[in-house]
Protein backbone atom coordinates (compact mmCIF):
# COMPACT_ATOMS: atom_id res chain seq x y z
CA UNK A 1 0.00 0.00 0.00
CA UNK A 2 1.30 3.54 -1.01
CA UNK A 3 2.29 5.03 1.96
CA UNK A 4 0.25 8.13 1.32
CA UNK A 5 -2.94 5.86 1.31
CA UNK A 6 -2.14 4.17 4.99
CA UNK A 7 -1.66 7.90 6.23
CA UNK A 8 -4.80 8.47 5.06
CA UNK A 9 -6.20 5.65 5.98
CA UNK A 10 -4.70 5.70 9.60
CA UNK A 11 -5.88 9.75 9.76
CA UNK A 12 -9.80 8.39 8.79
CA UNK A 13 -9.07 5.33 11.81
CA UNK A 14 -8.21 8.13 14.30
CA UNK A 15 -10.76 10.63 13.54
CA UNK A 16 -12.81 7.52 13.55
CA UNK A 17 -12.18 6.95 17.06
CA UNK A 18 -12.21 10.15 18.18
CA UNK A 19 -15.89 10.72 17.05
CA UNK A 20 -16.90 7.46 18.70
CA UNK A 21 -15.37 8.77 21.95
CA UNK A 22 -16.82 11.83 21.88
CA UNK A 23 -20.06 10.29 20.83
CA UNK A 24 -20.24 8.54 24.05
CA UNK A 25 -19.00 10.98 26.09
CA UNK A 26 -21.82 12.91 25.32
CA UNK A 27 -24.23 10.00 25.89
CA UNK A 28 -23.09 9.42 28.86
CA UNK A 29 -23.76 13.24 29.92
CA UNK A 30 -26.62 13.30 29.10
CA UNK A 31 -27.22 10.20 30.69
CA UNK A 32 -25.78 12.05 33.66
CA UNK A 33 -28.18 14.79 33.17
CA UNK A 34 -31.07 12.71 32.63
CA UNK A 35 -30.53 10.74 36.12
CA UNK A 36 -29.91 14.03 37.54
CA UNK A 37 -33.41 15.46 36.29
CA UNK A 38 -35.31 12.34 36.96
CA UNK A 39 -37.73 12.64 39.92
CA UNK A 40 -36.65 10.96 43.19
CA UNK A 41 -38.65 8.12 44.58
CA UNK A 42 -41.49 9.32 46.72
CA UNK A 43 -40.20 8.50 50.49
CA UNK A 44 -43.50 7.39 52.48
CA UNK A 45 -42.62 6.50 56.49
CA UNK A 46 -45.40 4.68 58.08
CA UNK A 47 -45.44 4.71 62.43
CA UNK A 48 -46.84 2.13 64.35
CA UNK A 49 -45.83 0.55 67.06
CA UNK A 50 -46.56 -2.93 67.15
CA UNK A 51 -46.46 -3.55 63.31
CA UNK A 52 -42.84 -5.29 63.66
CA UNK A 53 -44.90 -8.55 65.18
CA UNK A 54 -46.03 -9.30 61.31
CA UNK A 55 -42.49 -8.66 59.92
CA UNK A 56 -40.73 -10.93 62.92
CA UNK A 57 -43.47 -13.02 64.54
CA UNK A 58 -41.16 -13.89 67.08
CA UNK A 59 -40.91 -10.65 68.93
CA UNK A 60 -44.25 -11.88 70.59
CA UNK A 61 -45.89 -8.08 69.50
CA UNK A 62 -49.73 -8.29 69.36
CA UNK A 63 -51.15 -7.85 65.87
CA UNK A 64 -54.46 -6.83 64.58
CA UNK A 65 -56.18 -4.81 61.97
CA UNK A 66 -54.50 -1.74 61.67
CA UNK A 67 -51.11 -3.21 61.88
CA UNK A 68 -52.27 -5.84 59.00
CA UNK A 69 -53.26 -2.99 57.17
CA UNK A 70 -50.46 -1.09 57.51
CA UNK A 71 -48.18 -3.87 56.00
CA UNK A 72 -50.25 -4.85 53.45
CA UNK A 73 -50.39 -1.36 52.31
CA UNK A 74 -46.37 -1.10 52.68
CA UNK A 75 -45.35 -4.10 50.85
CA UNK A 76 -47.52 -3.13 48.02
CA UNK A 77 -45.92 0.43 47.87
CA UNK A 78 -42.56 -1.05 48.14
CA UNK A 79 -43.48 -2.31 44.91
CA UNK A 80 -44.25 0.87 43.11
CA UNK A 81 -41.34 2.54 40.99
CA UNK A 82 -42.29 5.53 42.11
CA UNK A 83 -42.28 4.98 45.69
CA UNK A 84 -39.78 4.57 48.58
CA UNK A 85 -40.91 2.84 51.94
CA UNK A 86 -39.95 3.01 55.58
CA UNK A 87 -41.84 1.69 58.74
CA UNK A 88 -40.97 3.34 62.36
CA UNK A 89 -41.52 1.08 64.64
CA UNK A 90 -40.46 -0.55 68.03
CA UNK A 91 -39.28 -3.90 69.61
CA UNK A 92 -38.95 -3.26 73.37
CA UNK A 93 -35.98 -1.04 74.23
CA UNK A 94 -34.00 -1.97 70.75
CA UNK A 95 -32.87 0.65 68.72
CA UNK A 96 -32.22 -0.93 64.80
CA UNK A 97 -32.55 -0.58 61.34
CA UNK A 98 -33.62 -3.59 58.90
CA UNK A 99 -35.05 -4.26 55.90
CA UNK A 100 -37.73 -6.91 54.68
CA UNK A 101 -37.65 -6.95 50.77
CA UNK A 102 -37.66 -3.43 49.58
CA UNK A 103 -38.92 -1.84 53.26
CA UNK A 104 -36.87 -0.42 55.49
CA UNK A 105 -37.77 -1.02 59.21
CA UNK A 106 -36.67 0.91 62.15
CA UNK A 107 -36.68 0.16 65.11
CA UNK A 108 -37.12 3.06 68.09
CA UNK A 109 -38.10 2.21 71.94
CA UNK A 110 -39.94 5.90 71.28
CA UNK A 111 -42.90 4.02 69.37
CA UNK A 112 -43.01 0.69 71.06
CA UNK A 113 -44.15 -1.59 73.25
CA UNK A 114 -43.13 -3.88 75.50
CA UNK A 115 -44.00 -7.46 75.60
CA UNK A 116 -42.39 -8.10 79.10
CA UNK A 117 -45.03 -5.31 80.03
CA UNK A 118 -48.11 -6.68 77.81
CA UNK A 119 -47.43 -10.43 79.57
CA UNK A 120 -46.80 -8.51 83.49
CA UNK A 121 -49.86 -5.72 83.17
CA UNK A 122 -52.08 -7.16 80.35
CA UNK A 123 -52.49 -4.00 79.34
CA UNK A 124 -50.62 -2.05 76.35
CA UNK A 125 -49.97 1.43 76.97
CA UNK A 126 -50.47 4.16 74.03
CA UNK A 127 -46.88 3.75 71.92
CA UNK A 128 -45.58 4.66 76.19
CA UNK A 129 -48.03 7.53 76.14
CA UNK A 130 -46.68 7.75 80.03
CA UNK A 131 -43.69 5.72 80.39
CA UNK A 132 -40.15 7.26 79.73
CA UNK A 133 -38.43 5.75 77.05
CA UNK A 134 -36.96 2.43 78.43
CA UNK A 135 -38.72 2.24 81.45
CA UNK A 136 -39.69 -1.10 81.55
CA UNK A 137 -36.37 -2.49 80.65
CA UNK A 138 -34.95 -0.57 83.89
CA UNK A 139 -37.84 -0.99 86.18
CA UNK A 140 -37.17 -4.99 85.35
CA UNK A 141 -33.49 -4.80 85.66
CA UNK A 142 -33.86 -2.33 88.88
CA UNK A 143 -36.02 -5.17 91.01
CA UNK A 144 -33.78 -7.87 89.62
CA UNK A 145 -30.57 -5.87 91.49
CA UNK A 146 -32.63 -5.32 94.37
CA UNK A 147 -33.82 -9.18 94.81
CA UNK A 148 -30.04 -10.02 94.74
CA UNK A 149 -29.41 -7.51 97.60
CA UNK A 150 -29.22 -8.24 101.65
CA UNK A 151 -32.40 -7.59 103.50
CA UNK A 152 -31.67 -4.62 105.15
CA UNK A 153 -29.96 -2.99 101.98
CA UNK A 154 -33.18 -3.87 100.09
CA UNK A 155 -35.77 -2.37 102.62
CA UNK A 156 -33.07 0.74 102.24
CA UNK A 157 -33.57 0.76 98.77
CA UNK A 158 -37.47 0.40 98.71
CA UNK A 159 -38.15 2.71 101.59
CA UNK A 160 -35.99 5.63 99.20
CA UNK A 161 -37.97 4.95 95.73
CA UNK A 162 -41.28 5.25 97.78
CA UNK A 163 -40.77 7.95 99.65
CA UNK A 164 -39.45 10.04 96.41
CA UNK A 165 -42.83 8.61 94.74
CA UNK A 166 -44.94 9.68 97.36
CA UNK A 167 -42.88 13.18 97.41
CA UNK A 168 -43.64 13.39 93.17
CA UNK A 169 -47.38 12.71 94.04
CA UNK A 170 -46.99 15.52 96.18
CA UNK A 171 -45.19 17.96 94.00
CA UNK A 172 -47.67 17.28 90.97
CA UNK A 173 -50.72 17.18 93.37
CA UNK A 174 -49.78 21.30 93.37
CA UNK A 175 -52.03 22.47 90.18
CA UNK A 176 -49.18 25.06 88.50
CA UNK A 177 -46.51 22.23 89.07
CA UNK A 178 -48.95 19.75 87.37
CA UNK A 179 -49.47 21.60 84.33
CA UNK A 180 -45.45 22.81 84.22
CA UNK A 181 -44.41 19.19 84.17
CA UNK A 182 -46.67 17.94 82.17
CA UNK A 183 -45.52 20.79 79.65
CA UNK A 184 -42.09 19.81 79.97
CA UNK A 185 -43.21 16.15 79.43
CA UNK A 186 -44.64 17.35 75.91
CA UNK A 187 -41.39 19.47 74.80
CA UNK A 188 -39.47 16.39 75.44
CA UNK A 189 -41.19 13.58 73.71
CA UNK A 190 -41.54 16.33 70.56
CA UNK A 191 -37.73 16.87 70.27
CA UNK A 192 -37.78 12.94 70.37
CA UNK A 193 -39.81 12.77 67.75
CA UNK A 194 -38.18 15.80 65.69
CA UNK A 195 -35.15 14.28 65.95
CA UNK A 196 -36.29 10.84 65.38
CA UNK A 197 -38.07 12.37 61.85
CA UNK A 198 -35.50 14.27 60.87
CA UNK A 199 -32.87 10.83 60.77
CA UNK A 200 -35.59 9.15 58.62
CA UNK A 201 -35.62 12.21 55.92
CA UNK A 202 -39.24 10.78 54.68
CA UNK A 203 -41.43 13.21 51.97
CA UNK A 204 -44.54 12.33 54.18
CA UNK A 205 -45.37 10.64 57.53
CA UNK A 206 -48.49 8.15 57.83
CA UNK A 207 -49.83 7.09 61.40
CA UNK A 208 -53.17 4.87 62.27
CA UNK A 209 -54.58 4.07 65.30
CA UNK A 210 -55.81 6.65 67.94
CA UNK A 211 -53.15 7.49 70.48
CA UNK A 212 -51.46 10.71 72.25
CA UNK A 213 -48.36 10.33 69.51
CA UNK A 214 -50.73 11.68 66.93
CA UNK A 215 -50.40 14.89 68.00
CA UNK A 216 -46.35 14.89 68.53
CA UNK A 217 -46.21 13.41 64.86
CA UNK A 218 -48.44 16.22 63.76
CA UNK A 219 -46.20 19.13 65.29
CA UNK A 220 -43.36 17.94 64.38
CA UNK A 221 -44.38 17.32 60.45
CA UNK A 222 -45.31 20.74 60.88
CA UNK A 223 -42.30 21.45 62.49
CA UNK A 224 -39.96 19.91 59.27
CA UNK A 225 -42.50 21.02 56.91
CA UNK A 226 -43.60 17.52 55.96
CA UNK A 227 -47.31 16.50 55.35
CA UNK A 228 -48.97 14.36 57.98
CA UNK A 229 -51.62 11.79 56.91
CA UNK A 230 -54.03 10.32 59.91
CA UNK A 231 -56.00 6.63 58.49
CA UNK A 232 -58.75 5.85 60.80
CA UNK A 233 -58.96 2.28 62.05
CA UNK A 234 -61.84 2.71 63.70
CA UNK A 235 -65.32 4.87 64.46
CA UNK A 236 -64.14 5.59 67.67
CA UNK A 237 -61.17 7.50 66.20
CA UNK A 238 -64.07 10.01 64.54
CA UNK A 239 -66.66 9.97 67.02
CA UNK A 240 -65.60 11.41 69.93
CA UNK A 241 -65.35 8.24 71.70
CA UNK A 242 -61.66 8.01 72.33
CA UNK A 243 -61.65 11.46 73.74
CA UNK A 244 -64.19 10.77 76.04
CA UNK A 245 -62.47 7.75 77.25
CA UNK A 246 -59.32 9.13 77.44
CA UNK A 247 -59.08 12.73 78.15
CA UNK A 248 -55.32 13.37 78.64
CA UNK A 249 -54.39 11.34 75.46
CA UNK A 250 -57.45 12.31 73.53
CA UNK A 251 -56.48 15.96 73.39
CA UNK A 252 -53.04 15.23 72.38
CA UNK A 253 -54.93 12.67 69.76
CA UNK A 254 -57.56 15.37 68.53
CA UNK A 255 -55.37 18.53 68.29
CA UNK A 256 -53.03 16.25 65.68
CA UNK A 257 -56.15 15.03 63.74
CA UNK A 258 -57.92 18.25 63.42
CA UNK A 259 -54.69 19.90 61.89
CA UNK A 260 -53.35 16.55 60.05
CA UNK A 261 -52.69 17.64 56.20
CA UNK A 262 -55.03 14.65 54.96
CA UNK A 263 -57.53 12.12 57.22
CA UNK A 264 -57.93 8.76 55.44
CA UNK A 265 -61.61 6.47 56.34
CA UNK A 266 -62.04 3.35 55.32
CA UNK A 267 -65.34 3.94 54.11
CA UNK A 268 -67.99 6.61 53.75
CA UNK A 269 -69.57 6.46 57.12
CA UNK A 270 -66.59 7.25 58.45
CA UNK A 271 -65.96 10.58 56.46
CA UNK A 272 -69.24 11.59 57.64
CA UNK A 273 -68.30 11.51 61.08
CA UNK A 274 -64.99 13.54 60.24
CA UNK A 275 -67.53 16.04 58.56
CA UNK A 276 -69.93 16.02 61.57
CA UNK A 277 -67.65 16.48 64.19
CA UNK A 278 -64.60 18.04 62.65
CA UNK A 279 -66.21 20.12 59.95
CA UNK A 280 -63.79 19.12 57.58
CA UNK A 281 -63.54 16.79 54.67
CA UNK A 282 -61.90 13.46 54.57
CA UNK A 283 -60.40 11.34 51.67
CA UNK A 284 -62.40 7.18 51.57
CA UNK A 285 -59.76 4.82 50.53
CA UNK A 286 -60.65 1.58 50.21
CA UNK A 287 -58.74 -1.03 53.14
CA UNK A 288 -56.15 -3.25 51.11
CA UNK A 289 -57.46 -7.30 51.06
CA UNK A 290 -54.48 -9.21 52.70
CA UNK A 291 -55.28 -11.99 51.04
CA UNK A 292 -55.74 -13.62 47.58
CA UNK A 293 -58.92 -14.42 46.42
CA UNK A 294 -59.20 -18.05 46.66
CA UNK A 295 -61.23 -21.24 45.33
CA UNK A 296 -62.75 -23.97 47.01
CA UNK A 297 -65.43 -26.33 46.58
CA UNK A 298 -68.57 -25.73 48.77
CA UNK A 299 -68.12 -29.84 50.17
CA UNK A 300 -64.72 -28.65 51.55
CA UNK A 301 -66.14 -26.03 53.59
CA UNK A 302 -67.44 -27.56 56.67
CA UNK A 303 -66.93 -25.13 59.59
CA UNK A 304 -68.20 -22.03 61.08
CA UNK A 305 -65.34 -19.72 61.93
CA UNK A 306 -64.79 -16.72 64.58
CA UNK A 307 -60.93 -14.94 64.78
CA UNK A 308 -61.07 -11.61 67.14
CA UNK A 309 -59.17 -10.02 70.10
CA UNK A 310 -61.09 -11.22 73.16
CA UNK A 311 -62.21 -7.43 74.06
CA UNK A 312 -65.36 -6.96 75.22
CA UNK A 313 -66.72 -5.47 72.62
CA UNK A 314 -66.39 -7.97 70.14
CA UNK A 315 -68.14 -9.69 72.50
CA UNK A 316 -66.42 -13.38 72.16
CA UNK A 317 -69.20 -15.18 74.84
CA UNK A 318 -71.77 -14.32 72.17
CA UNK A 319 -69.84 -16.64 69.83
CA UNK A 320 -69.75 -19.42 72.45
CA UNK A 321 -73.80 -19.14 72.87
CA UNK A 322 -73.90 -19.91 69.22
CA UNK A 323 -71.73 -22.67 69.14
CA UNK A 324 -74.24 -24.11 72.63
CA UNK A 325 -76.92 -23.87 70.81
CA UNK A 326 -75.79 -25.63 67.64
CA UNK A 327 -74.59 -28.48 68.89
CA UNK A 328 -74.71 -29.92 65.53
CA UNK A 329 -72.38 -28.11 64.16
CA UNK A 330 -68.43 -27.44 63.91
CA UNK A 331 -66.97 -24.18 65.24
CA UNK A 332 -63.66 -22.77 65.01
CA UNK A 333 -62.43 -20.14 67.19
CA UNK A 334 -58.98 -17.99 67.21
CA UNK A 335 -59.08 -15.44 70.00
CA UNK A 336 -56.04 -14.07 70.84
CA UNK A 337 -55.74 -12.33 74.41
CA UNK A 338 -57.00 -9.02 75.14
CA UNK A 339 -54.47 -6.37 75.71
CA UNK A 340 -56.89 -4.90 77.87
CA UNK A 341 -59.37 -7.59 79.40
CA UNK A 342 -56.78 -10.40 79.82
CA UNK A 343 -59.60 -11.95 82.33
CA UNK A 344 -61.94 -12.45 79.64
CA UNK A 345 -59.74 -14.97 77.70
CA UNK A 346 -59.76 -16.74 81.57
CA UNK A 347 -63.49 -17.04 81.47
CA UNK A 348 -63.85 -18.30 78.09
CA UNK A 349 -61.05 -21.19 78.62
CA UNK A 350 -63.30 -22.31 81.35
CA UNK A 351 -66.24 -22.79 78.93
CA UNK A 352 -64.44 -23.96 75.83
CA UNK A 353 -63.62 -27.06 77.77
CA UNK A 354 -67.67 -27.43 77.91
CA UNK A 355 -67.88 -27.29 74.12
CA UNK A 356 -67.45 -30.24 72.22
CA UNK A 357 -67.98 -28.80 69.28
CA UNK A 358 -65.67 -26.49 69.34
CA UNK A 359 -61.72 -25.95 68.38
CA UNK A 360 -60.18 -23.22 70.37
CA UNK A 361 -56.87 -21.68 68.98
CA UNK A 362 -54.91 -18.81 70.88
CA UNK A 363 -52.71 -17.87 68.69
CA UNK A 364 -52.61 -18.71 65.06
CA UNK A 365 -49.83 -16.70 62.68
CA UNK A 366 -51.63 -14.34 60.18
CA UNK A 367 -50.19 -16.44 57.23
CA UNK A 368 -52.26 -19.58 58.57
CA UNK A 369 -55.49 -17.89 58.84
CA UNK A 370 -56.08 -17.90 54.93
CA UNK A 371 -56.90 -21.83 55.22
CA UNK A 372 -59.03 -21.43 57.93
CA UNK A 373 -61.00 -19.25 55.91
CA UNK A 374 -60.89 -21.45 52.96
CA UNK A 375 -62.37 -24.51 55.29
CA UNK A 376 -64.85 -22.58 56.56
CA UNK A 377 -69.06 -22.38 55.57
CA UNK A 378 -69.62 -19.54 57.62
CA UNK A 379 -67.73 -16.80 58.73
CA UNK A 380 -69.25 -14.76 61.94
CA UNK A 381 -68.50 -11.33 63.53
CA UNK A 382 -70.39 -10.67 67.02
CA UNK A 383 -68.81 -7.12 67.44
CA UNK A 384 -70.42 -4.42 68.51
CA UNK A 385 -68.71 -2.11 66.58
CA UNK A 386 -65.28 -1.85 64.01
CA UNK A 387 -64.28 -0.02 61.25
CA UNK A 388 -64.12 -2.15 58.54
CA UNK A 389 -63.04 -5.77 59.23
CA UNK A 390 -59.86 -7.35 57.45
CA UNK A 391 -61.50 -10.65 58.45
CA UNK A 392 -64.59 -9.34 56.03
CA UNK A 393 -62.25 -9.16 53.32
CA UNK A 394 -60.24 -12.11 54.12
CA UNK A 395 -63.38 -14.28 54.41
CA UNK A 396 -64.97 -12.50 50.92
CA UNK A 397 -61.69 -13.33 49.06
CA UNK A 398 -62.17 -17.35 50.37
CA UNK A 399 -66.14 -17.23 48.82
CA UNK A 400 -66.77 -17.74 52.53
CA UNK A 401 -70.29 -15.62 52.85
CA UNK A 402 -70.61 -13.45 56.47
CA UNK A 403 -73.09 -13.48 59.35
CA UNK A 404 -72.20 -10.21 61.32
CA UNK A 405 -74.19 -9.44 64.75
CA UNK A 406 -73.80 -5.62 64.21
CA UNK A 407 -71.23 -4.73 62.26
CA UNK A 408 -72.15 -3.60 58.31
CA UNK A 409 -69.76 -0.52 57.44
CA UNK A 410 -71.51 1.58 55.26
CA UNK A 411 -74.10 -0.95 54.87
CA UNK A 412 -71.64 -3.01 52.71
CA UNK A 413 -73.17 -6.26 53.33
CA UNK A 414 -76.55 -5.40 52.18
CA UNK A 415 -74.86 -3.29 48.56
CA UNK A 416 -72.69 -5.98 47.81
CA UNK A 417 -74.66 -9.00 49.06
CA UNK A 418 -71.70 -11.12 50.10
CA UNK A 419 -73.12 -11.27 53.91
CA UNK A 420 -76.27 -10.66 55.97
CA UNK A 421 -76.38 -8.51 59.00
CA UNK A 422 -78.65 -8.75 62.43
CA UNK A 423 -78.68 -5.43 63.13
CA UNK A 424 -78.23 -6.18 66.74
CA UNK A 425 -80.81 -8.82 67.11
CA UNK A 426 -79.47 -12.09 68.90
CA UNK A 427 -82.21 -14.29 67.82
CA UNK A 428 -81.99 -12.85 64.29
CA UNK A 429 -78.37 -13.78 64.57
CA UNK A 430 -78.44 -17.02 65.38
CA UNK A 431 -82.06 -17.54 62.72
CA UNK A 432 -79.43 -16.01 59.72
CA UNK A 433 -76.32 -18.43 61.14
CA UNK A 434 -78.88 -21.30 60.84
CA UNK A 435 -80.09 -20.38 57.32
CA UNK A 436 -76.87 -20.66 55.85
CA UNK A 437 -75.76 -23.60 57.18
CA UNK A 438 -78.89 -25.32 55.89
CA UNK A 439 -78.67 -24.23 52.41
CA UNK A 440 -75.68 -24.63 49.76
CA UNK A 441 -77.37 -22.63 47.20
CA UNK A 442 -77.12 -19.52 48.94
CA UNK A 443 -73.50 -20.20 50.33
CA UNK A 444 -72.24 -20.38 46.78
CA UNK A 445 -73.97 -17.24 45.43
CA UNK A 446 -73.22 -15.15 48.55
CA UNK A 447 -69.46 -16.55 48.15
CA UNK A 448 -69.19 -15.53 44.40
CA UNK A 449 -70.39 -11.92 45.30
CA UNK A 450 -67.88 -11.71 47.64
CA UNK A 451 -65.16 -12.76 45.37
CA UNK A 452 -66.49 -9.91 43.03
CA UNK A 453 -67.07 -7.39 45.57
CA UNK A 454 -63.08 -8.05 46.78
CA UNK A 455 -61.92 -8.00 42.67
CA UNK A 456 -63.47 -4.78 42.27
CA UNK A 457 -63.08 -2.52 45.34
CA UNK A 458 -60.11 -3.93 47.33
CA UNK A 459 -57.27 -4.85 44.96
CA UNK A 460 -54.05 -4.19 46.04
CA UNK A 461 -52.28 -2.58 43.25
CA UNK A 462 -55.35 0.25 42.74
CA UNK A 463 -55.77 1.28 46.20
CA UNK A 464 -51.90 1.68 46.81
CA UNK A 465 -51.77 3.90 44.00
CA UNK A 466 -54.41 6.11 44.76
CA UNK A 467 -52.99 6.21 48.16
CA UNK A 468 -49.77 7.29 46.14
CA UNK A 469 -51.16 9.71 44.50
CA UNK A 470 -52.51 11.19 47.51
CA UNK A 471 -48.98 11.24 49.03
CA UNK A 472 -47.11 12.64 46.17
CA UNK A 473 -50.28 15.70 46.03
CA UNK A 474 -49.41 16.21 49.75
CA UNK A 475 -45.72 16.52 49.34
CA UNK A 476 -45.86 18.70 45.81
CA UNK A 477 -48.22 21.01 47.82
CA UNK A 478 -45.74 21.51 50.98
CA UNK A 479 -42.78 22.12 48.60
CA UNK A 480 -44.66 24.90 47.23
CA UNK A 481 -45.29 26.13 50.63
CA UNK A 482 -49.01 25.56 50.41
CA UNK A 483 -50.37 23.63 54.00
CA UNK A 484 -53.34 21.02 53.04
CA UNK A 485 -53.07 21.27 49.64
CA UNK A 486 -54.56 18.26 48.97
CA UNK A 487 -58.44 18.22 50.05
CA UNK A 488 -60.95 16.08 48.95
CA UNK A 489 -64.21 17.83 46.54
CA UNK A 490 -66.52 19.37 49.53
CA UNK A 491 -69.64 18.01 50.08
CA UNK A 492 -68.16 14.74 48.32
CA UNK A 493 -68.85 11.84 50.68
CA UNK A 494 -66.83 9.37 49.33
CA UNK A 495 -63.75 12.22 47.75
CA UNK A 496 -62.13 11.77 44.74
CA UNK A 497 -59.85 9.11 46.24
CA UNK A 498 -62.38 6.55 46.11
CA UNK A 499 -62.62 3.97 43.69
Amino acid sequence: MPESMFRQAHGAFVAGQALGRSVMHGRALQNEGDAATAPRPLRICFVSSQVYGLFRPSSGLPIGGAEVQIASLAKELAHHPKCEVVILTGDGARTDREREGDIAIVLSPLYAVSPAYLESSGAAPSAADDLPIGWGSIKEKGHRYVGQCPGWLAFVIRSVVRGGYTCKRWLLSIPALHWFAGKIREGQRTLQWLWLFRSIRADVYVTRCASAQVGYMQTVCSLLRRPFVYMVAHEMDVSGEYVRANPSAGRLFERGLRRADAIVCQHGGQADLVRTRYARDAYVVRSVCPSPIRSSAVESKKTILWIARTDSWKQPELFLDLVARLPTESFVMVAPPSQIEPDILRRIKDRVKLLANLRFLERVPFEATATLFEEAKVFVNTSKWEGFPNTFLQAAACGTPIVSWSVNPDGVLDRHQFGLCANGDTARFEQLVRLLCADDALRTVLGEQGRRYVREHHDPAVVAGQFAEMCRVLSRGHEAGDGQVCRPVHGDRRSIMAP
